[in-house]
């Protein structure tokens, strides 16, 4: 049974330096920079400007403004709401949603304290978690990972007291019931409470059948007034050729490939997908499994980000094994709701169709519980027979094993912060809290010749551009991507879509660039094949980077 018992003035200590390094971490992390490739922040800001416009929830920034149909809207309300106090100010912006991290910290703590009643082992593993490199570095971008792991914490701790208490308490179902809800307009996996509440209500037995069923019927009527709608809305308004998450979860598409980058960026005539098999879904488990044990590796010990396969899989067996052993352990011996949450989850993104380390965030601070879970129980198995000084040395461990994780982890954290501190990159600056970086030379001419577009183009203008959101958020134009067609199908693109204006950008020769290539592959052939309906409108000093004019009759 978990416990609400105040705490004693020293873990209060302990929580408390707890909480402020992690405040410290994240408001530090903020700044005025945008990175000009962060294509995800930009649809979010493009969002933001649609809501304040009342355009509804629509991607302005792309020809048509469609509806959005993969991200819910929740965290882009949350961006309007700044916007509409603060202007567009990447600053403050970073600021409020860095400020969630603290919280999460402190939600960590209470979930862990009622899981091992241990609230000074609770606090260092909320520390440790919120302190994980890969989490810590969305702090320097615009990502919606810290307030979701902010409120999907917060259910589970809501469940969890309601659980203690036998499921009596209807506020604490009303409570549960409302973040699930906010929960979903942040992230739509979200939803995978709703059949992980449904496990752990069905093994508590004991309880009178009406009260669980009325539980289980009323969460699964919160999800589906909000993401449920919200999912439903998405298969009735998506553009004909766009996927939902639920058809990206059926599409056939090589885990990871070109293709999965290209739709997320919403390449238009994109070749449909096959339908995936049982089969060639369960495959994806093999190369999705390997890229998250090495994002796992790369947080504890950097070096290992150029360790062969083989290397990463000796190096990661055994903490894995022991993060599913607590897992399992949990499973069958505790069987609360964050344990069929975290099974459940892992599920979704093991059989994903694309890789991102963003995935395996929020539910990292859980995997390192399980771990020191499993260390726990194996400390213990080692006292037989048990003895009066056991419970110390076992805590003693696992203390000592979280305080080289925590100066490891900040250690990180730290370059990470003072790399993004560095201005070594070309920037252009739009206000004093806005500024631009570019992380090469290629993206740089790239980005002056759109802001050149952006006092040089008609409002009614519309940019072809091998990567639109950018385009759109610095043009303030509705943009498309190139179309992976020859050129006669590109020529075809161009007048059915009213395009005017089209940049030549020369960033494939500024390697890394993978959307960059579809400037070289695909519209370059068209101009040279078709040269007579192109006009050169300005060329770039010093480089091969240009904007044409669409020439019509």
């Amino acid at each position: 049974m978990g416990s609400d018992r105040i705490p004693s003035q020293s873990h209060l200590v302990v929580l408390f330096c707890a909480v402020a390094v992690i405040a410290g971490f994240y408001v530090a992390a903020a700044s005025p920079q945008f990175r000009f490739w962060e294509g995800a922040s930009a649809i979010k800001l493009l969002h933001a400007r649609a809501l304040l416009a009342g355009q509804g929830y629509t991607d302005i920034g792309r020809i048509g403004s469609p509806p959005e149909i993969v991200r819910p809207p929740g965290f882009d309300l949350l961006l309007a709401g700044i916007i509409a106090l603060f202007g567009e100010d990447m600053l403050a912006l970073k600021l409020i949603n860095n400020s969630f991290a603290p919280l999460a910290g402190f939600a960590l703590w209470l979930l862990f304290r009622r899981r091992t009643q241990q609230p000074d082992l609770a606090a260092l593993l909320a520390l440790a978690a919120t302190l994980f490199p890969h989490l810590y570095q969305l702090a320097r971008y615009l990502e919606s990972e810290i307030l979701f792991l902010l409120l999907l914490t917060a259910a589970l701790c809501l469940f969890e007291r309601a659980h203690d208490q036998g499921f009596r308490d209807r506020r604490l179902l009303a409570a549960f019931t409302m973040v699930l809800a906010v929960a979903c307009l942040v992230r739509t996996v979200a939803l995978v409470l709703v059949p992980a509440a449904w496990m752990t209500l069905a093994l508590r037995r004991e309880l009178p059948r009406r009260r669980r069923l009325s539980w289980a019927a009323i969460i699964f009527a919160g999800w589906l007034a909000v993401g449920g709608g919200w999912m439903l809305r998405n298969q009735l308004v998506a553009p004909k050729g766009e996927l939902t998450y639920l058809t990206k979860f059926l599409a056939g598409a090589p885990v990871n490939s070109l293709y999965w980058l290209a739709e997320d960026h919403r390449v238009p005539l994109l070749p449909p997908p096959p339908r995936a098999g049982v089969a060639a879904v369960a495959a994806r488990s093999i190369p999705n499994g390997a890229f998250f044990l090495r994002q796992l590796l790369e947080n504890v010990w950097p070096a290992s980000a150029d360790w062969p396969p083989g290397v990463v899989l000796a190096g990661s067996a055994l903490p894995a094994l022991l993060v599913m052993l607590g897992l399992v352990r949990g499973l069958l011996r505790r069987r609360r709701l964050l344990d069929f949450f975290t099974a459940l989850y892992l599920g979704v993104i093991t059989f994903w169709p694309y890789q991102d380390n963003r995935f395996l965030l929020p539910v990292t601070p859980f995997l390192l519980l399980y771990l020191i879970e499993a260390l726990e129980a194996a400390g213990r198995a080692c006292f037989r027979p048990p003895s009066d000084q056991e419970p110390r040395i076992v805590r003693g461990l696992l203390v000592f094993l979280l305080a080289l994780l925590i100066p490891l982890f900040a250690v990180q954290d730290l370059h990470y912060l003072a790399q993004g501190k560095r201005l070594t990159m070309p920037v252009l600056e739009r206000s004093p809290h806005f500024r631009i970086t570019s992380p090469n030379l290629g993206a740089y001419h790239s980005l002056l010749l759109l802001d050149w577009l952006r006092s040089h183009s008609r409002p009614s203008d519309r940019i072809l551009f091998h990567s639109y959101e950018p385009c759109a958020l610095l043009t303030e134009r509705q943009c498309s991507p190139i179309p992976p067609v020859n050129p006669e199908s590109l020529l075809r693109f161009l007048d059915d879509k009213g395009i005017t204006l089209v940049v030549v950008d020369d960033q494939a020769e500024y390697p890394p660039a993978a959307l960059a290539t579809f400037t070289s592959r695909f519209l370059i052939p068209a101009i040279e094949a078709h040269p007579e309906r192109f006009q050169v409108l300005y060329r770039l000093p010093s480089s091969s980077a240009q904007v044409l004019r669409v020439v019509r009759e």
